[in-house]
């Protein structure tokens, strides 16, 4: 009996444990990054903070990450002359932005007139957009396209029709073309060569390239104009395109997608697939908002969840696997969603605390995560911090220190890098001695070895009785390495 007991109770325990692990959901630390949208591109991230401030970082080599001389950020930097931006959308190597006062400014790669400003030259910063009253802004692989005041303009690459204005463009059209005989439009996405529209009377309307049927109206022999339906589609609220094919969100929270599904970007379950006309991703219901880029798409679920399909040969899946996916799948570790945005290889999300979350390729920085170029996370990984350091002081009241505590405050470590003294290993464990106010503790710390070398990160609280303090200061030490130490003044967030 005795033993009958004991493993009920282990099994109790296990399964107690099991339910604890699936409840665990990745948080932000005290004083990280807040973002209320993100929008990955081919290379570089772009994003909006709650001050409508934007920040970029990844490849800027083309101005990309809309500041001068920024070659490939690894973490965020602020966007010069950014203070009302309201939404971003970023594509191959450049990126625009709606602002609070309803005008439009873009920034990066310009040889096809993407930028719109009337120009073909590459812009280092965003440039202004001839247009007012714009509500959206969608950019593509070199077009793009504004929803203002019901109607749709576009600029940029119109070889394939994807100006929508009837004309197949070869020279570059880098002023905004009205898009013939729409009028009512909410909403608007920009693939590869195609453009789609959602009118507020639920219908989604296509132009552009009609290869693999990614205008959903049955037609795949002509480039078409705008105006003609997508074929089986009612009650959409909004539109993601990738690069050749395209979903639409209805009403009823239900997915439907249409065009090239070699990857499993159609969400059908099956290798290979492909749909001219709009077909339902099966058992995906409840979805709150949509994103597609590339081969990929993802959808952010109305409990909190994130899912993906289609291309994960980069992570940007982001269920652990470098593996196409041909049905949606959890995005790990993510339970309180409420934006994503998907790029050529990687994807992005903002929870509902605002924390930035990036996965997939890093080939350029635009995780911002801070790590090494080459480093591929397929997991959700937390944009590094644009405001704290490597190592910073934070005032207790804003770090969440346990209740009745007499701490000073925090020493928050983001990846700080230690020197060692020879060309040998790192080593696993260090000392860490904590001073404020005359006061110090040490403790035992665990030291990670990363392709940049030894680093500390973690979140330490001061010494006791040490309440009030406005600077303290740190020291590490251990077998082979150089000590670590300096003074911080305490950070206000």
């Amino acid at each position: 009996m005795l033993r009958a007991a004991s493993l009920s109770l282990a099994r109790a325990f296990a399964a107690a444990a099991l339910t604890a692990l699936a409840a665990l959901t990745l948080a932000a630390p005290a004083g990280a990054a807040q973002f209320t949208s993100i929008s990955p591109g081919l290379n570089h991230t772009c994003a909006v903070k709650v001050d409508h401030t934007a920040w970029c970082w990844g490849d800027g080599r083309e101005g990309q990450v809309g500041v001068i001389g920024a070659v490939r950020p690894r973490t965020p930097i602020y966007v010069i002359g950014s203070y009302q931006s309201a939404a971003i959308s970023s594509s191959d190597a450049y990126w625009c932005q709606t602002l609070v006062d309803t005008s439009v400014s873009c920034s990066g790669r310009a040889e096809r007139g993407q930028i719109g400003n009337g120009s073909v030259s590459t812009a280092q910063f965003p440039q202004e957009v001839p247009l007012t009253g714009v509500t959206k802004v969608a950019a593509g692989a070199a077009t793009a396209c504004a929803v203002h005041t019901g109607r749709v303009s576009c600029w940029g690459d119109g070889l394939r029709g994807q100006l929508g204005n009837g004309d197949l463009v070869e020279s570059p059209t880098s002023s905004p073309v009205a898009v013939a005989g729409l009028q009512g439009i909410v909403d608007v996405a920009v693939g590869l060569t195609h453009a789609c529209a959602v009118r507020v009377d639920g219908q989604v309307l296509c132009w552009g390239d009609t290869d693999n049927g990614k205008l959903g109206n049955g037609i795949n022999s002509a480039i078409t104009r705008p105006g003609v339906p997508v074929t089986g589609l009612t009650g959409a609220t909004s539109v993601a395109a990738g690069a050749s094919h395209t979903c639409a969100l209805k009403a009823d929270t239900t997915v439907w997608c249409w065009g090239d599904g070699n990857t499993g970007q159609l969400g059908l379950g099956v290798p290979d697939a492909k749909a001219d006309t709009a077909v339902p991703v099966p058992g995906l219901t409840g979805v709150a908002q949509l994103a597609a880029g590339g081969l990929t798409t993802c959808a952010v679920k109305s409990d909190g969840g994130a899912v993906c399909w289609g291309d994960g040969t980069a992570g940007q899946i982001g269920n652990g696997a470098r593996a196409n996916v041909l049905a949606p799948q959890p995005v790990s570790g993510i339970t309180d969603a409420m934006q994503i945005g998907v790029g050529t290889r990687h994807a992005c999300l903002v929870t509902k605390t605002l924390a930035p979350f990036c996965w997939g390729s890093n080939a350029s920085g635009q995780l911002g995560t801070g790590a090494t170029l080459t480093t591929t996370s397929l997991t959700p990984q937390l944009v590094q911090d644009f405001v704290l350091g490597p190592a910073t002081f934070l005032p207790a009241s804003l770090t969440g220190v346990p209740a009745g505590s007499t701490a000073g405050g925090v020493m928050q470590f983001n990846h700080l890098r230690l020197a060692r003294r020879s060309g040998g290993a790192c080593p696993k464990r260090g000392t860490l001695t904590l001073t404020a106010r005359g006061r110090s503790s040490r403790q035992r710390i665990t030291i990670d070895r990363t392709k940049s070398g030894c680093t500390v990160t973690g979140r330490f609280l001061l010494p006791s009785r040490s309440q009030r303090a406005t600077k303290a200061t740190y020291r590490i030490t251990a077998a082979g390495l150089k000590p670590a130490s300096k003074t911080l003044k305490a950070r206000k967030q």
